[in-house]
Formats: structure tokens, sequence, C-alpha cells
């Protein structure tokens, strides 16, 4: 557990309070508290979320770099993490460094893995009025009577227009979730008050008049594994070069070539470099040491 000084062994003893970290190789970390900040988390060994957990974690760093010996895991394809995590990444490239050997064919593993969103969309019960602080949104069809939403809280969510003007689009964060008595609806509380209209229409089409149901969408944003970079960043700090004679050849990104990267229900908010544009957030070479 990262609250456990026993797993740190460090010298001085207690946790560590941040500055430069390594987790090393024969070495590994439970994320089970929100550690202070640190400028460069090195990992070598293994840093996982903790599995039975459903609280909220934040890990701030400067830089974290996955050497192609690490492992940084948060749930997996037949687990998903029942928690949220949020890294923020506050300098230099804004992306999670993963170290591949191309001489060994061994790459550090990544692996993030957020639990679903039920459902990922639906469509409004009845029309929202401009200044309204308050939707309804329908059961999708299909769907059990109870539980079929776990929207919750501080979800970010986009409600699409009715109109044809795609800027009447809205984004707004949920403050309250109330599941209807007869569960074929919920109301959703927003954090401010709606600026246009969303209309519920119906329209009807053809000689025998068939109707067609025009409902505006609304979509869940938020994932529970966030790997954010700090919008002010402007300053480059570099990514650890690997000491030794190997690895010859390195690269880092956030997601890297090596197949044991991988991520599913996870967002990438903000990634690259602040105040520079057109610079590649996904992917940048790295040469060792030779």
């Amino acid at each position: 557990m990262w609250s456990d000084p026993a797993a740190w062994r460090l010298p001085e003893g207690g946790l560590p309070t941040g500055g430069e970290l390594r987790i090393p190789l024969d070495r590994r970390i439970i994320l089970d508290i929100d550690p202070p900040t640190v400028t460069k988390l090195i990992i070598e060994g293994e840093l996982l979320c903790h599995v039975d957990q459903a609280a909220h974690r934040v890990l701030t760093v400067d830089v974290l770099l996955i050497r192609h010996t690490g492992k940084f895991e948060c749930g997996t394809v037949d687990a998903p993490h029942v928690g949220s995590l949020k890294v923020d990444i506050s300098y230099g490239d804004r992306v999670i460094g993963v170290q591949y050997d191309f001489a060994r064919k061994t790459g550090g593993e990544l692996k993030l893995f957020g639990a679903a969103k039920t459902p990922a969309w639906s469509r409004l019960y009845a029309t929202a009025a401009a200044g309204t602080t308050q939707i309804t949104m329908q059961k999708p069809a299909g769907s059990a009577s109870l539980g079929w939403c776990n929207w919750v809280v501080d979800d970010r969510i986009v409600i699409a227009p009715s109109s044809f003007d795609q800027n009447d689009a809205e984004e707004k964060t949920i403050t309250a979730v109330a599941l209807s008595a007869d569960g074929t609806y919920v109301t959703l509380t927003l954090n401010s008050a709606l600026s246009h209209a969303h209309e519920v229409l119906t329209e009807s089409y053809g000689a025998d008049g068939a109707s067609v149901d025009l409902r505006p969408e609304v979509a869940v944003l938020t994932r529970s594994i966030i790997i954010k970079g700090t919008p002010t960043s402007h300053q480059r700090t570099p990514i650890p070069q690997p000491s030794g004679p190997d690895p010859r050849r390195t690269s880092t990104s956030s997601l890297a070539p090596s197949p044991a990267t991988k991520a599913a229900r996870a967002w990438l908010l903000e990634p690259g470099r602040a105040a520079e544009q057109a610079r590649r957030p996904m992917l940048r070479p790295m040469a060792g040491p030779s």
C-alpha cells in the first residue's frame, strides 16, 4: 500500500513527501491514498489501483515514466476499476511516458480499464426550456426498470440541440440525480441554467401519417479514469533518460507501441504541450544511450 511506510523502505522511514520518486523493480505499490505532488514518478516495478476500493483517487505528477520493466494498472478487462482515478500531469508534453526496449522486445505496461457508464446516452423524456436547471432523461428501450442509470454527481454531460444550430448543444455538470417512482426516467439537476430550449417533438410524414419521435440526445462525457494535462503549463520538463547500456532505443507516448499498453473507458484530457499548437501529444520518440 502507498500508505504503508514498510512498502517504500525509505532510509529515513515514513512515506514519500514529494520530489523525485522511484518504484523499484522488486516493488508493488497499491494506490490507496491521494499522495502529495510528485516531481518525477518513475515506475520500474508496479503501481496498481486498489481493486476493492470505490474511492476517488488523484495522482498529481510533473512527469510520469513507466520503464520497460514497469507496470501501471488500474482495472482489467474482466474487472474494470469500480472507483475513479485522475492523473494530473503538470509539465512538459503532459502524457504518460511508456518505455519500450526494442532490443529485448519488451515494454512497460499501461493498462487502464474504467467502469462503464450506463447508459452511454439516451434521450430527453420531456422538453427542457431555456433557463431551467433540471432535465429529464428517458429509460432506453430494453433497460431494466431499476438501476439502468449509474450517472452520478459531478459527471459531465452534453445535451444535443433540437434546432438546426449545432452551437445550441450544451455541456453541463450534474449536481443531483433522481430516479422516477416508476423507473421510466431520471431527473438530472444541472450546475447552471440552460441557455437554449431543447424540445421534444413529434412529426408526421406520408399519407398514412406515420409519426417520428424527435428527442434530443443526452450523453455522458465523464469517464472513471482521466489522464489530464494542466492547461496552464508551458514549461518543458524532459522525460528522464535511461541510464546504462540498454535499452538502446526507447519511445514515450500516452499509448506506447507495447502490446501490453491498453485502455478502455479512460479519458485523455488536454494532452500535449500547452501554448503550442500542432504538437503531437500521442507519440514522441526518444533515443537512449547506445
